[in-house]
């Protein structure tokens, strides 16, 4: 996770990729906000389209990569919180 977290971190525009309201394929750039008890942490707006696709289809991938070409590709279920202190 340590490396992970650090890749994500020096590089901070990740791809985040949904399934949209239309079940068409959505991807639009995203920044991590960080590891919380083993859990990578990525923030959103309720009134935002993305938080409307998660809603629905909670199944996310993201995906970067550094200047040297190396990259990272995670794939998981987005879990909703309202956690002001993360």
């Amino acid at each position: 996770m340590k490396d992970v977290i650090e890749f994500l971190t020096n590089n901070p525009v990740q791809y985040f990729g949904t399934v949209g309201i239309d079940n068409k394929a959505k991807c639009r750039p995203f920044m991590f906000s960080g590891e919380h008890e083993g859990k990578l942490w990525f923030c959103t707006s309720h009134n935002k389209d993305v938080y409307a696709e998660l809603q629905t289809n909670p199944y996310i991938e993201v995906t970067t990569s550094s200047s040297s070409y190396a990259w990272i590709r995670i794939n998981g279920k987005a879990i909703f919180e309202n956690n002001v202190k993360v």
